[in-house]
């Protein structure tokens, strides 16, 4: 038993490739009439494995990829939310271009690292209120972190 929990504490901790911190911000929804102004930061940890990226978000994966040059494109997982009206499974789309302190990126603008859009898609709604299709379409824009 001991060298068990000997063995899981020498674990070797998994080091992102690369850091964002990055700001997510609603710009318009087919789901409701307003977004109430959304505006939420999240630390993006990216991992990388050959074209292949992995996104995390407080060491927990929030989205895989693919990455060519300087853009970046990912899906999340579909996820389930209870609310008071039904539940709904919804994902989120993403393409980004993105920057690490080498820069690089022409079309990144001076003082951002990471730019790009974001559409949480309801694939599934039992909410009679939400419909199955609709969308919420976020910009992301961040600064890269670390390497």
């Amino acid at each position: 038993m001991i060298f068990w929990l000997v063995m899981l504490g020498c674990a070797e901790e998994r080091i992102p490739d690369a850091i964002w911190d990055v700001e997510v911000t609603g710009l318009e929804t087919t789901c409701i009439d307003s977004l109430e102004g959304y505006q939420e930061k999240f630390r993006y940890e990216a991992y990388f494995e050959g074209s292949k990226v992995q996104l995390d978000i407080n060491g927990e994966t929030f989205a895989t990829g693919q990455r060519r040059g300087c853009i970046m494109d990912y899906t999340s997982a579909t996820y389930l939310e209870d609310g008071e009206g039904g539940a709904i499974r919804w994902n989120i789309e993403g393409v980004a271009e993105s920057q690490t302190d080498a820069g690089g990126c022409p079309d990144i603008p001076d003082g951002k690292d990471w730019v790009g859009t974001e559409t949480l898609v309801v694939v599934d709604s039992d909410n009679e209120g939400i419909e199955a299709g609709c969308t919420y379409s976020m910009e992301v824009s961040g600064t890269f972190v670390s390497q």
